[in-house]
């Protein structure tokens, strides 16, 4: 990313987003640089997230990403950002309905979420003809698509955040099973969790409906236990969690990732990591498997023989030496099948 006073001296590279040769902002996305306030708002690749919604002020330091809507590497469909009011909305396709929603954002993390308005359910949002969203005195406008009114002008303005703030959401595991936690503050109206789960990070359908412990502005914390994860026969299973309010409001968290081998289960914390990593392996048999480290560019860290017990196994290596960037921990077992799990390093 670039920026200039219109001068040539005054022409200078703002962010190095995507570094190296590749390519952060793609032309035929829509909706680029959108002003709110002092900041703007735009989608960038950074070769870590996908294309995701970013801001900046101007300056290096405070270009950075709004949130990671898709979690990991995959990126978000988002088009039409625009400026209502103090707020930015735009549209997030989503591959489980197989339709745009409606998202909002202040600039923060915890301020960008799906606009949270139950009358929105049944409504498809067109975008044939670019932008498809107005933002006008504190309104947003749109064409809508209903059975029963066909396609009409709708309008409506954005909401706030959910009472509720969720401030961690994880998982690891425990013998054959995954333990899901997460910790919450300011449950003030919240209703209750929808525990969501899939297999191909698109399509989730809820497993568990937790109820609010509390009408509390204090900490929650939360846990469930998935069991028996080996039968669903994937090699990756996803978790998400839906937070409903007692108005009907709702909103999705992040996604987390468990990797599964067909004779193990395998985790990787934290992700992304700094100094330290920790592997756990759920295995169904004491086998010897070896572990090895590799860069993006296939350059290998080390290689590791290890005797795993069946059970719950920990391996930690220390990372203080590791470049920042993307890795990939590869796991053979004994029978010569692998498991793959990318990491990242801060």
């Amino acid at each position: 990313m670039w920026k200039t006073d219109g001068t040539v001296d005054g022409t200078v590279l703002l962010k190095d987003i995507f570094q190296g040769t590749g390519s952060s902002i793609s032309g035929y996305l829509t909706g680029h640089f959108t002003k709110v306030g002092n900041e703007f708002f735009f989608l960038a690749d950074d070769n870590l997230h996908g294309y995701e919604l970013w801001k900046s002020d101007g300056t290096e330091t405070g270009t950075v990403m709004v949130k990671d809507i898709t979690a990991g590497n995959g990126s978000s469909t988002i088009t039409s950002l625009t400026q209502v009011g103090s707020k930015i909305a735009f549209l997030v396709y989503d591959y489980s309905s197989k339709k745009n929603t409606l998202w909002q954002s202040d600039g923060t993390e915890e301020g960008t979420h799906a606009v949270n308005d139950v009358s929105l359910a049944n409504v498809a949002i067109t975008d044939y003809f670019g932008n498809a969203l107005v933002g006008f005195n504190n309104q947003i406008y749109f064409a809508g698509y209903t059975q029963q009114y066909g396609s009409e002008l709708w309008t409506g303005s954005l909401d706030g955040a959910l009472p509720i703030s969720l401030l961690a959401f994880t998982g690891e595991l425990v013998t054959m099973d995954v333990r899901l936690s997460w910790t919450t503050t300011n449950e003030l109206n919240f209703s209750y969790f929808n525990l969501q789960r899939s297999i191909d990070g698109i399509h989730f359908e809820t497993i568990s409906k937790i109820w609010a412990k509390g009408n509390t502005s204090g900490t929650t914390d939360y846990q469930y236990y998935d069991n028996d994860i080996l039968a669903l026969n994937t090699s990756n299973i996803y978790y998400r969690l839906e937070q409903v309010d007692k108005d009907g409001k709702s909103s999705p968290s992040k996604i987390i990732i468990i990797n599964i081998n067909s004779k193990a289960v395998i985790t990787a914390s934290p992700n992304p990591f700094s100094t330290n990593l920790h592997l756990a392996i759920a295995s169904t048999r004491e086998q010897q498997i070896l572990i090895t480290a590799t860069n993006s560019s296939g350059k290998m860290l080390f290689a590791d023989t290890k005797k795993i017990s069946e059970g719950k196994n920990t391996i930690d290596y220390s990372t203080l030496s590791w470049p920042g960037g993307i890795y990939f921990i590869n796991i053979r077992f004994n029978d010569n099948s692998r498991s793959v799990i990318k990491v990242v390093k801060r």
